[in-house]
C-alpha cells in the first residue's frame, strides 16, 4: 500500500471496501442480500402482474405503484449483487474502487426515486379525497409522467454530485428526507382525520334511527383525537392500510346488511323514523 494508493482512495471520498470485516461476516451479509435480492424480484413481479390486472385504479396512481416496484425490482436486481462484490473485494484494488463508485451511485439513484415517489403516493392519496371529482382533471397521467422522469433525473444527477460534493450531498439529503418524511405524515394524518370524522359521522346519522324510542341513558363513546394522532405517528407503516380501510368503511353503514336479516332490520329502523318524524311533527 503506498501513498499514491491511499490518496486515491481519500480523493474517491474515502469510500474503501469493507476490508475490516471477517469472512464469516461477509458470508452471512451476502447470504442475506441474495436472499433479499430473490425476495425482491419475485415480490415485486407480482406486483407488477397485479397492477396490470387492476382496472379500477386510476391510471396515474398506478403508474406511481409502478414506479415504486420498479425501483425496488432494480434493487434486488442490481444493488445488493454489486453490494456483494463490494463486500467481497479486496481493499484499496480495482474491483473495490469501481464497486465502490457503482454500489454509492446506484444505490442513491434507487432511494432517491423510491423516497420521492412515497411521497407523491401519500400526495396523490390526499387530492384524490379532497379534489373528489375534479381528482381526475387535476391529477393526469401526462402530469405524473413528467413527474417521474424528473425523480429520476433528479436523483441520478443528486448521486453524481454525491461522489464530488459528498458533505454538500449529505446535508441537501438530510433536508429532502426530512422534508418527505414531513410531507407523508401530513398527508397521512390529514386523510384519516378526515375519515374518520366523516365515519363519526355517518354513525352518528345511522344510530339517529336507533335513538327515537330509546333512553337516553348511555353515552355516545368518544375518542381523544390527540391520543389518536400520537399512536398513528408511532405507527407510520399502518397509516396506508387503516386509510384504505377506513375509505372503504365509509361506503358501508354501520346497519348488518350482509344477510337478509340485516335488510329486514334496515327496513324496519327507516319506518320507525318515519313514525317518529310524523308524531315530532
Amino acid at each position: 500500500m503506498n501513498s499514491t494508493e491511499v490518496e486515491n482512495c481519500k480523493t474517491m471520498q474515502k469510500l474503501c471496501c469493507l476490508a475490516s470485516l471477517k469472512e464469516p461476516h461477509r458470508t452471512i451479509i451476502s447470504a442475506l442480500n441474495v436472499l433479499l435480492s430473490i425476495i425482491a424480484l419475485m415480490g415485486n413481479v407480482l406486483i407488477f402482474v397485479a397492477l396490470q390486472k387492476v382496472s379500477s385504479l386510476h391510471p396515474p396512481s398506478k403508474l406511481l405503484f409502478g414506479c415504486l416496484a420498479s425501483t425496488d425490482f432494480c434493487v434486488g436486481l442490481i444493488s445488493q449483487p454489486l453490494f456483494v462484490i463490494f463486500i467481497f473485494a479486496p481493499e484499496l484494488s480495482k474491483l473495490c474502487h469501481y464497486s465502490t463508485i457503482l454500489t454509492n451511485t446506484i444505490g442513491f439513484i434507487f432511494s432517491g426515486v423510491s423516497l420521492l415517489t412515497i411521497t407523491a403516493i401519500s400526495v396523490d392519496r390526499l387530492l384524490a379525497l379532497m379534489l373528489r371529482l375534479r381528482y381526475r382533471q387535476v391529477v393526469t397521467l401526462r402530469r405524473v409522467w413528467v413527474l417521474v422522469v424528473f425523480f429520476w433525473l433528479f436523483s441520478t444527477g443528486f448521486s453524481i454530485t454525491m461522489l464530488y460534493k459528498r458533505r454538500i450531498a449529505e446535508t441537501i439529503t438530510a433536508i429532502i428526507m426530512l422534508s418527505c418524511l414531513v410531507i407523508s405524515v401530513f398527508c397521512y394524518m390529514k386523510i384519516y382525520l378526515t375519515l374518520y370524522f366523516h365515519q363519526a359521522q355517518v354513525k352518528t346519522n345511522t344510530s339517529h334511527f336507533k335513538r327515537i324510542h330509546t333512553l337516553k341513558q348511555f353515552p355516545v363513546p368518544s375518542v381523544n383525537v390527540e391520543i389518536t394522532i400520537t399512536v398513528r405517528l408511532c405507527a407510520l407503516t399502518l397509516l396506508s392500510a387503516l386509510s384504505i380501510r377506513d375509505h372503504h368503511n365509509k361506503h358501508v353503514t354501520s346497519v348488518p346488511a350482509e344477510t337478509t336479516e340485516g335488510w329486514k332490520h334496515l327496513i324496519k329502523l327507516i319506518k320507525v323514523s318515519d313514525q317518529g318524524e310524523k308524531i315530532s311533527s
